[in-house]
């Protein structure tokens, strides 16, 4: 994403008391909507952060709502301080936000969010402020739609689509909701994501009647399931062409969910200690049908995070032998790279993983078996 250039070399006081916060810069050659209040402002009066040269603002105190989250301004700011010069996407830059309608009907169906340029897959599209409940799919959220839905930003706009090109992950630590691309996203293409996230996660069943699970989160048995829910609880009706009606790709994700469940069981059988010669150890005919698996969620729309998921498990198997580490090493690093590209390069993710990216030495340790 290429950064606004200046065009004026006129600054403005920084805003609030905090020095860390950067001048801002008359700068712009568009209209820009202010990143805490919305607020379309003229492009001869748009501010622009002096440090990433992309974030807009109308005014200085803006800014200073914008830069640190404070509990009484929580619901506007990003923590900009967090994000200045990291790669996502900015309103008006990447993205916009316009009316859209019903092809067949011309009925106007609210506001969505389009992008403005060629999004790459796996890419922050935005870092929006977020207050309200941690989980995505739930019996909390289920019932109470504005759980969720008004409880955000600009991201309360994204649409729903079974297939979606987007996905959305919230960081409780950071108070704030990214959504990043699943796979590249056109210019005019409307960014949508799948409200359930059905074929992103393969983990816990939730019963579409009682809407719980064995866990809080979890997904649907079918996709039959996510329609009655989406019809129910949200006022969707999937059209006859929907992706949620391709009975061979239902069939796909629930095989899968079925062969992940199985290595699941077969690593808790490894554990990382030594063992008994007797136990389940890894093959190479194992870690080649775990390759084979990531080929077919890449087929289902499969989110990076929930890729990155199946990349660490892939990771823990392989690091078992070592006629498998270089796979290992591969896995570990694809895993990382999402990690880096969704969250924040200092997060818990993206440094959990890093050690074993720069150290592969370190895997060493969890050879059970020495070929």
């Amino acid at each position: 994403m290429m950064a606004s250039n200046p065009v004026s070399d006129e600054r403005l006081p920084a805003a609030g008391q905090d020095e860390a916060i950067p001048n801002l810069v008359l700068s712009s050659d568009i209209d820009r909507h202010c990143a805490a209040c919305h607020t379309l402002v003229p492009l001869k009066a748009v501010k622009i952060c002096g440090k990433c040269c992309r974030r807009a603002y109308c005014s200085p105190e803006c800014q200073a709502i914008d830069w640190k989250i404070e509990k009484k301004d929580a619901t506007r700011s990003q923590g900009h301080s967090k994000w200045c010069g990291l790669s996502y996407g900015e309103e008006d830059l990447d993205w916009v936000l316009r009316e859209k309608f019903d092809p067949s009907s011309g009925v106007s169906l609210g506001l969505g969010v389009f992008a403005k340029r060629f999004i790459p897959s796996t890419s922050r599209i935005m870092v929006d402020y977020f207050q309200g409940h941690g989980l995505v799919v739930s019996a909390d959220i289920i019932r109470d739609r504005c759980t969720i839905m008004k409880a955000v930003g600009r991201s309360k706009h994204l649409g729903h689509n079974c297939n979606g090109n987007a996905n959305t992950q919230i960081l409780l630590d950071l108070r704030v909701r990214i959504v990043y691309s699943k796979r590249g996203i056109n210019p005019d293409e409307e960014i949508t994501i799948n409200i359930l996230g059905y074929n992103d996660s393969l983990g816990s069943i939730i019963d579409p009647d009682t809407m719980y699970g064995n866990r809080r989160l979890g997904t649907f048995k079918t996709f039959s399931d996510c329609r009655r829910v989406l019809e129910s609880k949200f006022n969707i009706i999937c059209p006859s062409d929907c992706f949620c009606r391709d009975d061979d790709m239902d069939n796909l994700i629930i095989s899968l969910r079925k062969a992940i469940e199985a290595l699941y069981r077969k690593e808790d059988c490894l554990g990382f200690y030594p063992m008994p010669t007797y136990l389940v150890v890894p093959t190479v005919t194992m870690v080649k049908e775990l390759e084979r698996l990531l080929a077919d969620l890449d087929k289902t729309g499969v989110c990076g995070l929930s890729r990155a998921t199946y990349l660490r498990l892939a990771w823990r198997l392989a690091s078992h032998r070592k006629k498998t580490l270089p796979l290992a090493h591969k896995f570990i690093k694809e895993a990382y790279d999402i990690y880096c590209n969704i969250f924040h390069p200092q997060s818990t993710y993206a440094m959990a993983v890093e050690m074993f990216v720069r150290e592969p030495d370190q895997y060493e340790k969890y050879i059970c078996i020495d070929y």
